[in-house]
């Protein structure tokens, strides 16, 4: 039976009990999560509609437990009681409001643009067809999720209480503990504000979270999300940045950080927080980070994937970002510092008094405008370890300013364990490179070059002059200087030898009579050396010379892609090719065939020869013919005086094209009930050309059925797989129902298995 009940302008209907079952079956083998929710029987209920004009309607407890008062219109209030109180509101017509205050206990809403839901102990009220919401949760740990329209929205959320407008929504106000928001399309926009104690910021790829003392705050589906902290107030606020799986971009500068999330192309924005911390999720390379100094003294520890920043009122820390910058805007402040280091394997440092660059396999790290950088290398394996390991090799190449009205005098200093190249107003110091390559340009540069205790070697041609050997530690060194005015070189003992390409010498230690020693375009002063030779010719009875010659000369040899998959195409291309008398008549570009990195024409094989260079002296061919692995070519100039220049190296890598594979995937238990977890196993996970770096377990959110790493949920990542590849989610995170999972498997090549 049905009973309608009438006051003010509205009307109410009380109506039997009801009652509401929700289960999940098993499909196939896919996952299940099973809940049965029955609600209780409901012993006073009320339907209650409007007038169809602007109606207010005020929900709030009685006086006595049990009770409720509702107030519509500004009549008198009607009273409800009972252990479960049921209330539907239609606002029908007009501009309608409600008010709702909650209990003492732990209450809930959700509130749409034009309808709301509140629930808590006793009680379950609807409101449909209304304008405006104000909903205060009042006592207990109170939950609200709010909904945004398919318009665009604006929420802004502060500690226990938030609001939505524009886009046609009126959320004027909701007061409670745990609040959600979820924006509806339409380039939403979210404001989380601080509270005054310390605050933990968290932005993931497509949503948020904001928590505190008494209070969480969870946005999801925003375009925008803006965190306006008060820098120095406030507490200690922290700030999280989470990327995704696709490329990010992330900028610290000294008013704000922000994350562009590669997946759902979302901007995500924290100002005025102590402590930032970014993670790049992406796959190493392909995120970006962007770093700007402050006006104050600051120090930059940039490793690769992770880079910290110390400043006078606020840290960053980025993780997990393959590519990053670091730019010093703020040139007129004294007192940064900033270091750079390298990784475990090959690593090449590119630096120039305006730029440094150190880069890998999975990285890249640059720093702009910066007057003292160091780096360090962690090159070589302890000596008195034989441990089978292969040393990385790390080489530098540094250089002066490029611009010609800049004619600052360089000196170049390298020894076994260190270099340094400096003018007036800069410095790069790099420390136990395996090689260090010094270029200079402009002005009347100097290099010092001085070996070690033990045997070294010198090599000299007419734009470059090398110095190798042991350092004190048993790892190799090997410096160069290249287009250097002047050069002193010095070996300080041992079995030294020298050999000289192209130079004439004199015996005196002196320049010819006559002739300045700033006419010639390289001079070389060579001291404390056993052995010297000239063009294969030993030189007896001394052990210092001096030097001087012109000739054709290779800057530099450059190999792209780097990696490379075996079969497709690499080009090497020479670049810098000069030849200082004369002109160029070719360029070779050999494959190191003996790899032992020195180019023997008899030996090494010779891949093409260059007699033009209308596009640059370039060689393009296939891979198919060179193992997979780090190959090293050559390449070398001939000028019209048939003079060759020295050989130019690189490296590139080749690698195989082998996938990871994954047998199957399986879940347990199977149904699962709410809460508890299910766990899911990646079967046979194995990769033949290597080793599993990672097993990404994700659900088919969008129940296409098949993988979309873009929309589809990734649910966490196993990167050990000690115990097997498996990844263990609460079922009170998944929706009820049937749910797909997939699972993907990346290899140490990033590879990865097919789905």
């Amino acid at each position: 039976m049905f009973q309608k009940l009438h006051f003010g302008h509205g009307t109410v209907s009380s109506h039997p009990p009801r009652s509401r079952l929700l289960r999940c079956e098993p499909l196939e083998q896919r996952r299940l999560l099973a809940v049965d929710i029955p609600s209780a029987a409901v012993s006073a209920a009320v339907a209650l509609e409007g007038t169809g004009n602007d109606d207010v309607l005020t929900i709030e407890p009685g006086d006595n437990p049990g009770e409720w008062r509702l107030t519509l219109n500004g009549n008198p209030p009607q009273v409800l009681s009972g252990p479960d109180v049921s209330v539907e509101f239609d606002g029908l017509g007009g501009d309608d409001t409600v008010n709702f205050t909650g209990t003492a206990d732990s209450d809930s809403a959700v509130i749409f643009p034009d309808r709301a839901e509140f629930n808590g102990s006793g009680y379950s009220m609807t409101m449909v067809n209304i304008e405006a919401t104000v909903y205060d949760g009042d006592g207990g740990q109170d939950t609200a999720v709010v909904w945004g329209s398919s318009a665009f929205n604006r929420y802004d959320a502060h500690p226990g209480h938030a609001e939505m407008t524009e886009g046609g929504v009126q959320i004027i106000s909701v007061t409670a503990e745990n609040i959600y928001a979820r924006g509806g399309g339409g380039g939403d926009q979210a404001f989380l504000h601080d509270s005054d104690g310390d605050d933990l910021l968290e932005f993931f790829p497509i949503w948020a979270r904001m928590s505190g003392d008494g209070y969480f705050n969870h946005i999801f589906g925003f375009k925008t999300m803006d965190a306006p902290g008060e820098l120095g107030t406030n507490g200690v606020d922290r700030a999280v940045f989470r990327g995704s799986t696709a490329n990010d971009w992330f900028q610290s500068t000294a008013a704000f950080s922000r994350l562009f999330s590669g997946t759902g192309a979302v901007w995500h924005f924290a100002r005025g927080y102590e402590d930032v911390v970014a993670y790049g999720r992406g796959g190493k390379i392909i995120d970006e980070a962007f770093i700007q100094d402050t006006d104050g003294a600051d120090s930059f520890d940039v490793r690769p994937l992770r880079t910290i920043v110390t400043t006078p009122l606020y840290s960053v820390d980025v993780r997990g970002f393959g590519t990053l910058q670091v730019n010093r805007v703020n040139q007129d402040s004294n007192g940064d510092v900033i270091t750079l280091g390298d990784s475990k394997g090959d690593d090449t440092l590119v630096g120039n008094p305006e730029q440094v660059t150190i880069s890998g396999p999975s990285f890249s790290n640059t720093v702009l405008n910066f007057p003292d950088v160091q780096v360090f290398s962690t090159t070589g394996d302890d000596p008195d370890v034989d441990n089978g390991e292969v040393d990385d090799h790390d080489t530098a190449f540094l250089s002066d300013f490029t611009n010609s009205s800049d004619l600052d005098n360089d000196t170049f200093t390298a020894n076994a364990n260190s270099g340094e190249l400096a003018g007036s107003d800069y410095r790069i110091g790099v420390f136990r490179f395996d090689e260090v390559h010094a270029e200079a340009t402009f002005g009347y540069d100097i290099a010092h070059l001085d070996g070690s205790r033990g045997a070294d070697v010198l090599n000299a041609s007419a734009t470059e002059v090398s110095l190798s050997g042991q350092n004190i530690f048993g790892l190799p060194f090997d410096n160069h200087a290249l287009s250097f005015n002047r050069i002193f070189a010095t070996g300080f003992g041992g079995a030294d030898s020298a050999v000289l390409s192209g130079a004439t010498v004199e015996p005196t230690f002196e320049p010819p009579d006559g002739v300045l020693i700033t006419n010639f375009p390289q001079a070389l002063s060579l001291e404390q050396i056993e052995s010297i030779a000239v063009d294969g010719q030993i030189i007896s009875g001394i052990d210092e010379v001096f030097a001087y010659w012109g000739a054709p000369v290779i800057g530099g040899l450059l190999a792209d892609p780097d990696p490379v998959v075996q079969g497709s195409d690499l080009t090497l291309t020479a670049i810098g090719v000069t030849d200082s008398d004369g002109t160029i008549e070719e360029v070779e570009f050999y494959w190191d065939a003996d790899g032992d990195g020195l180019l023997d024409p008899a030996t090494d094989l010779l891949l093409d020869v260059d007699t033009a260079a209308v596009n640059g002296w370039t060689w393009t061919g296939s891979t198919s013919i060179f193992p997979a692995g780090i190959n090293t070519f050559l390449a070398r100039a001939l000028d019209d005086d048939l003079i060759w220049s020295q050989a130019a190296v690189t490296t590139a890598e080749v690698v195989s094209t082998t996938n990871p594979s994954i047998n199957s995937l399986s879940d347990s238990p199977d149904p699962v009930v709410v809460p508890n977890d299910v766990t899911l196993t990646a079967n046979g996970v194995s990769d033949p050309d290597g080793t599993v770096a990672m097993v990404e377990f994700y659900r088919d959110a969008d129940g296409d059925g098949a993988l979309d790493v873009d929309t589809d949920e990734l649910l966490g990542t196993d990167t050990t797989g000690s115990d097997g590849w498996t990844l263990a989610v609460s079922s009170a995170n998944l929706p009820t129902g049937v749910n797909r999972y997939f699972a993907i498997a990346v290899d140490d090549d990033d590879f990865l298995s097919m789905w």
